[in-house]
């Protein structure tokens, strides 16, 4: 090798390390010299260095594109694990949770991505559960959102614990809850999907257990496009003994298309009991319940 492939070799390798160095959330102060000083500065422990930097004197989030991933044995998140984490950081522009099964710790992802306004894409295909009170609150509250894989989801459980946590997601079109069975704990899934005005349809075709009050409330509040929800396992003790479940579900849904509400053709006399029948807080005339799906016990 020549001298100046030599140079050339190891200037590549020192840029690698200081992108490797930034991305476990420090960052070096001056030129190599301070290399060695950044790496000890980062957390031992297994860490997973939430990226920063300094830009004119100022300690900030990046200003450059970036993404952040999980570390791949990291399958839960607890108490305050991501929370506030990444709020109004405009660079972030994909997230990778593959690795995450629980999300089990009060407040454990509570606005840990708020605000992202560059964030487009998020692995969640293997979450399956989420618990503790607002462990998942407002998580992507005004992320740009397309699409959100989460066909493992089975249980959703605590107070808050899902409310607002796609909220104005206004470029969500589709979502995949096909898995999840159990929405229980007060408002656990109160005004997840609020504003999200480019979502269609939504199939909820495995849930069984709808209990807490208010738990569904104005969950799609302001979907203007929404024009279906499929419930197809809901059974006539789904409920227990509340009542607001639906409660102002479609809210401010608007006058501009119809929203059909798909039940099992046996519930008619147990829907018909609950608040806000027959239109769920959505506009008369625009919203239909069609006991349509096939029955269940």
């Amino acid at each position: 090798m020549t001298l100046s492939s030599d140079i050339s070799t190891t200037s590549t390798a020192l840029s690698d390390i200081k992108t490797a160095i930034i991305a476990k959330g420090v960052t070096p102060s001056g030129n190599i010299t301070t290399y060695a000083t950044a790496i000890s500065n980062i957390p031992s422990g297994g860490g997973i260095g939430i990226p920063r930097e300094v830009k004119n004197g100022v300690y900030q989030m990046p200003t450059t594109n970036f993404t952040f991933s999980l570390p791949s044995n990291a399958t839960n998140v607890g108490k305050y694990g991501l929370y506030y984490a990444f709020r109004d950081c405009t660079a972030l522009t994909s997230v990778d949770l593959s690795s995450l099964t629980t999300v089990s710790g009060t407040q454990g992802l509570y606005y840990a991505f708020t605000g992202c306004t560059a964030l487009t894409s998020v692995d969640l295909s293997s979450l399956t559960t989420v618990s503790g009170s607002e462990g998942f609150r407002a998580a992507f509250l005004d992320a740009k959102l397309t699409s959100i894989n989460l066909s493992s989801l089975t249980t959703v459980s605590g107070t808050q614990c899902f409310s607002n946590a796609f909220q104005n997601c206004t470029r969500l079109t589709s979502l995949n809850l096909s898995s999840l069975t159990t929405v229980s704990g007060g408002s656990s899934f109160t005004d997840t999907f609020r504003g999200c005005t480019a979502l269609t349809s939504v199939d909820l075709s495995s849930l069984t257990t709808v209990s807490g009050s208010k738990c569904l409330s104005s969950a799609f509040n302001g979907c203007t496009g929404l024009t279906d929800i499929y419930f197809r396992a809901l059974t006539t003790s789904s409920f227990g003994s509340y009542k607001n479940q639906f409660d102002s579900m479609l809210s401010s849904t608007g006058s501009t298309k119809t929203h059909t509400i798909h039940f099992p053709s046996n519930l008619q006399s147990k829907i018909s009991s609950l608040t806000g029948y027959p239109n769920f807080g959505g506009t008369s005339g625009y919203v239909t319940l069609s006991f349509d799906l096939p029955a269940t016990s």
